[in-house]
C-alpha cells in the first residue's frame, strides 16, 4: 500500500515515543518526508515521578537513560519539527536536532458570537474558573483554600471546577469541610455548548500546575484567552513570559496560599485592571493562539516540507 501510493509526508506526534520509529521505517519504505509534532516533554517530565530523597533523581535518569537516547536519535532522524511551544522547540534542539521547525500553540477556537463573553462581573461577584483534568500536577487544594480565605475576608468571589480526575473526591471533601457549596462549583466534564456557556460566564482562568510538570503551556491556556478571561498562573517560563508581554494575567507561587488570594485580590480591587486583563487576553488569543489563523500557517508550513 505505501509502496503503491505513498505519501509526500507523514507527520508524527511525539509522545508517543514509538511513532518517529515507524514514521522514519516507512521513510526508508516510500521516500516521503518525516515531521515530528512535539506536544510534550517525554521522557524529561518523567523525572517529576521520582521519590524526594537525595540522589533519586539521578537514579531516576539512569534508569530512563534509553528512552532519552531513544529521544535524541528520534529529534536528529526526521526531516523537520514542529512543537506546541517554543519550549519545546528548544527541548529539541538541546537534544541535537539542527532540523526546519515551527511552533504553532494548540489554542482554541474562537467561541461564537451568541457565547455572550462577559465585560463585566455578574452582580458584582469575580468569578474564577479551573477548566481540566484533575491530576496530581495540579495543585487544586491551594486554589480551594486561596478562595475560601479571600471569602473569609468577605470578598465577592466564587468558583468553578469542570473536569474530572484523581484528586476530583478529596476536593468535594474539601468544599463540604469548609461549608462552601455554594461558592465553589463542580460540574464534571463538560463540552460544547455547557463549556462554552461556563466559559462565557467567568472573569478569571486558573493555571495551577507544578512548576516540575515541565508543561509550558497548558491546553487550558487557548481556551481560556479564547473567552477573554484574565489569567492566574503559577507555571514560571514560557507561559508566565506570554501573560507579561500581553499584561493579561497575574502570577503566584504554587502551593502557597497567600500568595494565590494576593493575585485574585489584585482584580477584586481594581475592576479596571480586571477589565484590561480580558481584553488583552483576546488580543494575546487572535495573535497567538486561534486555530483559524495558525492551524494554517501551519498547514502551509508542512505542505512547503513537503
Amino acid at each position: 500500500m505505501l509502496e503503491s501510493t505513498p505519501p509526500d509526508l507523514v507527520l508524527c506526534s511525539w509522545p508517543p515515543m514509538g511513532t518517529a520509529k515507524v514514521a522514519s521505517e516507512w521513510r526508508v519504505r516510500c521516500g516521503c518526508k518525516v515531521v515530528m509534532d512535539i506536544m510534550d516533554a517525554w521522557p524529561d517530565n518523567f523525572l517529576m515521578l521520582a521519590p524526594a530523597f537525595p540522589g533519586a533523581s539521578a537514579m531516576m535518569r539512569l534508569v530512563l537513560r534509553p528512552w532519552f537516547r531513544q529521544a535524541h536519535k528520534a529529534v536528529q532522524s526526521v526531516d523537520a519539527l514542529s512543537a506546541q511551544s517554543d519550549t519545546f522547540q528548544v527541548w529539541a534542539v538541546n537534544k541535537g536536532s539542527h532540523q526546519p521547525s515551527h511552533v504553532c500553540y494548540l489554542g482554541a477556537w474562537p467561541l461564537p458570537p451568541e457565547g455572550g463573553v462577559l465585560s463585566e462581573p455578574v452582580g458584582g461577584v469575580v468569578r474564577l474558573l479551573y477548566l481540566g483534568a484533575m491530576g496530581r500536577v495540579y495543585d487544586l487544594e491551594t486554589v480551594i483554600r486561596a478562595v475560601a480565605l479571600l471569602l473569609k475576608e468577605g470578598a465577592a468571589v466564587s468558583l468553578d471546577l469542570a473536569g474530572q480526575g484523581e484528586q476530583e473526591a478529596n476536593l468535594h471533601r474539601l468544599v463540604e469541610e469548609l461549608d462552601l457549596s455554594e461558592q465553589i462549583r463542580f460540574h464534571g466534564y463538560l463540552e460544547g455548548e455547557a463549556l462554552q456557556d461556563l466559559l462565557g460566564s467567568v472573569d478569571i482562568g486558573v493555571i495551577p500546575m507544578r512548576p516540575e510538570s515541565q508543561v509550558a503551556v497548558p491546553y487550558k491556556a487557548g481556551e481560556y484567552l479564547a473567552a477573554g478571561l484574565a489569567i492566574v498562573n503559577s507555571l514560571p517560563g514560557e507561559m508566565a513570559q506570554l501573560m507579561s508581554d500581553f499584561d493579561c494575567g497575574t502570577e503566584y507561587v504554587c502551593g502557597d496560599i497567600e500568595s494565590m488570594a494576593g493575585a485574585i485580590r489584585l482584580y477584586l480591587e481594581n475592576s479596571e485592571l480586571l477589565k484590561r486583563a480580558r481584553i488583552n487576553a483576546g488580543r494575546l488569543f487572535k495573535e497567538r493562539f486561534d486555530r483559524s489563523n495558525t492551524y494554517v500557517s501551519w498547514a502551509e508550513w508542512l505542505e512547503a516540507v513537503a
